[in-house]
């Protein structure tokens, strides 16, 4: 920052430089590399070996949700040195991976651990001292760390989702929760919904006023559509096909009609001479070489009570 970079700027070679090495970690050597040159693959080659695709992938998301982020606030400077510290944080996932499928394939099973060093604290702990009993310490086998059998602990209880049944009683409490879900634009289009209708077995039609064309159409969208469909499905536990319609019943907007003049004013507007006295159309008939074809009169301040 102290050297003009923009954030802007700096976020997206970032993300293009984990593109790389995505493309990289992947196998895919014959696409081109974006954000560095050919010369620059033995070093990301590196890289990758070391990181793993999943901590790629893991970095990339970061990055992204930070860029999105960014775009929304005035404060990119957090966000993205949030991002950088979230980079640093994260373990190798791939190896934590490879230790969940053989807990997962033989539980209880003693499992090789990761190959990255981790630095020991020295001198004792007071908070997690470790028993004196060679029986729980890690032992040396064919040159690789194996750690000492975990204690079994009790699977935790899943926890149980609480639907809504899809139906016409529950109407008044499926769809505040359904708007809640949307966080932008959609959701103040989605709020001017005058009433809601179950139709046919899995149906769900949403009606606008007339006066509401604007958010009618908007909420008539295939992808906002979806994402009704997805909240719905979310809340209720069923799939549901959303379409949009038009309140008949409603008052069409009102159309404002300019008043019409009055006979002495229409008169008074065919009249050119009645401008004959005023300055400012005398000099624009010096300037322009003109004649006064036709006058009108403003009707302005009519159409209220001022």
């Amino acid at each position: 920052l102290s050297e003009g970079v923009e954030l802007g700027m700096f976020s997206d070679q970032l993300l293009g430089y984990l593109r790389d090495l995505m493309i990289v970690s992947t196998g895919a050597q014959g696409v081109p590399l974006l954000s560095v040159s050919e010369r620059s693959r033995p070093r990301i080659q590196a890289q990758t070996a070391a990181w793993g695709i999943q901590t790629i992938s893991a970095a990339m998301q970061i990055v992204a949700e930070t860029k999105v982020r960014m775009s929304r606030v005035s404060y990119g400077r957090p966000l993205i040195e949030l991002a950088l510290v979230r980079l640093s944080l994260l373990e190798d996932l791939d190896d934590i991976r490879r230790l969940i499928d053989q807990v997962a394939a033989n539980p209880g099973a003693a499992v090789a651990a990761p190959s990255r060093v981790i630095p020991q604290i020295s001198g004792p702990s007071t908070l997690n001292p470790q028993p004196s009993t060679s029986a729980a310490a890690p032992v040396k086998k064919n040159s690789e760390l194996v750690a000492p059998p975990a204690p079994q602990a009790a699977e935790p209880a899943p926890v149980a989702v609480s639907l809504i049944e899809f139906s016409t009683a529950n109407l008044p409490r499926i769809w505040p929760e359904v708007v809640a879900k949307f966080a932008d634009i959609a959701r103040g289009h989605l709020v001017k919904s005058s009433s809601q209708a179950i139709i046919g077995p899995n149906g769900l039609e949403i009606v606008f006023p007339k006066a509401y064309s604007l958010s009618r159409n908007y909420s008539n969208r295939p992808d906002l559509l979806k994402r009704v469909s997805d909240a719905l499905l979310e809340i209720t536990g069923t799939q549901v096909t959303c379409r949009v319609t038009e309140d008949a019943s409603s008052p069409a907007p009102a159309v404002v009609e300019a008043p019409r003049p009055t006979i002495a004013q229409e008169a008074e507007r065919r009249r050119p001479s009645s401008v004959d006295d005023d300055p400012f159309v005398q000099q624009a008939v010096e300037i322009f070489a003109a004649k006064v074809a036709d006058v009108r009169t403003a009707l302005i301040g009519e159409a209220t009570d001022e």
